[in-house]
């Protein structure tokens, strides 16, 4: 049986596509191993789908100056010690790192005892860990043409993000049972699970307009927001809140256009399901790298951009309008995935191990 090291952690940018390749090689046969830090979204979520998972202690290097950066080096040695132990115990065949501060001592421990180094970057900008390591890997999966000047090696393959949206899918949300009408323009509003301020304040100050004009709102507001959102718009026709579901599946094939940030996993399910889309990045995303996700999507046809500074109630209904009248334009403008991305990783990997 072929093994395999994978770690990623942070956000769940990063540990969902590592969870999503790790669950296709167990399909193919391999036994996986997952590092990340103890007490940590990543454990948990490992946890949960049943992947053994090995913890280390490593914190991120603050972009502002702080106290904690003592600690750093000191966290970082003692994990990549931690890290080595591991991979001597697992003799693992690869590794794969899928981003994170946390994938950095056992990217190093790879490099270290000559283990295969595989990288998976969900954004436009590669952030710090997968930069360095790449020029020690065999293979750098991408999901954005622009990631590719920051790496250092030719070996970068572009197809998009590993995502748990299924390309298949094609089942919708019960219209009825959640308050909507079959025939109705759905709008989907992503947050994230955390909810965006921005985002709900500015769907609050068109909810009339969007629905005179017969378009519906399937709204994330997101945790924090939910109870005082719901309290407030309980019942009304045409809007459906949620905090959290499971059937992102059935939201996104219900739905018509999306207004959302510019997460590397959200722009990757947006592709997958070919929606037009009003992408809002946030700002404050470390190295702007939303943005730079945003803009390259917008460039190519597939999305319309509008800045945090720019934004406005008429800006963004100007936007849907353009959208919903030029909307087989914009899905004419999306690639065809006709296999899953960690598929696609899997298997470019098993025909490198065959060579």
């Amino acid at each position: 049986m072929k093994k395999a090291v994978i770690s990623a952690g942070g956000t769940g940018g990063h540990i969902l596509p590592a969870i999503s390749i790790a669950k296709e090689l167990i399909e193919n046969g391999w036994e996986v191993h997952y590092i990340g830090n103890n007490d940590s979204m990543e454990e948990r979520l490992v946890n949960q789908v049943g992947i053994p998972f090995l913890s280390i202690n490593v914190q991120k290097l603050y972009r502002r100056i702080t106290i904690k950066h003592l600690k750093f080096p000191f966290l970082l040695f003692n994990s990549y010690v931690k890290c080595v132990k591991y991979f001597k115990s697992i003799k693992p065949d690869i590794y794969i790192g899928c981003g994170g501060f946390v994938s950095g001592p056992a990217g190093l421990a790879a490099v270290r005892l000559k283990v295969p180094v595989y990288l998976q970057e969900q954004n436009s900008y590669p952030g710090i860990t997968t930069r360095y390591l790449s020029k020690h890997a065999i293979k750098i999966f991408t999901a954005y043409d622009a990631a590719k000047a920051y790496l250092k090696t030719d070996s970068v393959l572009n197809i998009g993000n590993p995502t748990g949206v299924d390309i298949k899918n094609t089942e919708l949300l019960n219209f009825e049972e959640n308050n909507l009408s079959r025939d109705s323009i759905k709008l989907l509003v992503l947050g994230g699970s955390q909810g965006s301020v921005v985002i709900n304040n500015l769907i609050e100050s068109c909810i009339d307009e969007l629905l005179n004009r017969g378009i519906e709102i399937i709204w994330q507001t997101g945790k924090n927001n939910f109870a005082t959102l719901d309290k407030k718009y309980k019942g009304r026709r045409g809007l459906l809140l949620f905090d959290f579901t499971d059937k992102m599946n059935e939201m996104y094939n219900s739905s018509d256009i999306i207004v959302a940030r510019a997460g590397a996993l959200t722009l990757s399910e947006i592709q997958i399901k070919k929606i037009p889309s009003i992408l809002i990045p946030l700002p404050t995303a470390a190295e702007n790298h939303q943005y730079f996700n945003a803009k390259e999507l917008a460039d190519k046809g597939m999305v319309r951009m509008i800045e945090q500074k720019d934004l406005a109630k008429d800006a963004f209904l100007n936007l849907v309008d353009e959208i919903l009248m030029n909307k087989e334009s914009f899905i004419s403008s999306f690639p065809d995935f006709k296999v899953s991305v960690q598929k696609q990783i899997v298997n470019q990997i098993i025909s490198d191990m065959e060579l």
